[in-house]
């Protein structure tokens, strides 16, 4: 009769020279389109707590919906603000392009996401987008400045 500690050993090495030991244990399913339409279509506080779970596996995949020119204004400017809260500082070099987005939309979305993730980043994008074409890009380039300015003056 062969011992317990004995037993562990041969099925230990067997496992290690087996081609694939873990062959029986399921991959982690991918998330497929309607899921993140779905995550994105959440209330901003159960996206975020939902969209944690899954960062690495929504991360590429949230670029991939910013850049698309077919989808909407929302499913684009939450996409691109998602990223950047999941990815926070190095998500940086992901968002910078869209500050130099055709769209509007794009812009601020960059803008509001640098806000969440760097303020150096997103005082020099505001600085940058003080003289843009639309409306609501400017707003928001002044409002960035103007919280970055207020939570300079009550730190002192």
């Amino acid at each position: 009769m062969m011992s317990f500690g004995k037993k562990i050993l041969i099925f230990g090495l067997s496992s290690l020279f087996s081609p694939a030991p873990f062959a029986a244990i399921p991959k982690p399913a991918t998330l497929n389109n309607a899921a993140v339409d779905a995550i994105l279509s959440m209330p901003e506080k159960n996206r975020y707590i939902l969209a944690e779970k899954k960062t690495d596996e929504l991360y590429p995949q949230l670029l991939e919906l910013a850049s698309n020119t077919k989808k909407n204004l929302g499913v684009r400017w939450k996409s691109l603000t998602l990223a950047a809260h999941l990815k926070k500082q190095s998500s940086v070099q992901a968002i910078r392009p869209y500050l130099s987005s055709n769209e509007w939309y794009m812009r601020n979305a960059a803008l509001v996401a640098l806000q969440e993730i760097s303020q150096a980043e997103s005082q020099k994008a505001a600085m940058q987008l003080l003289d843009d074409k639309a409306l609501v890009v400017r707003s928001a380039a002044v409002d960035a400045l103007g919280s970055d300015l207020s939570v300079g003056m009550r730190d002192r």
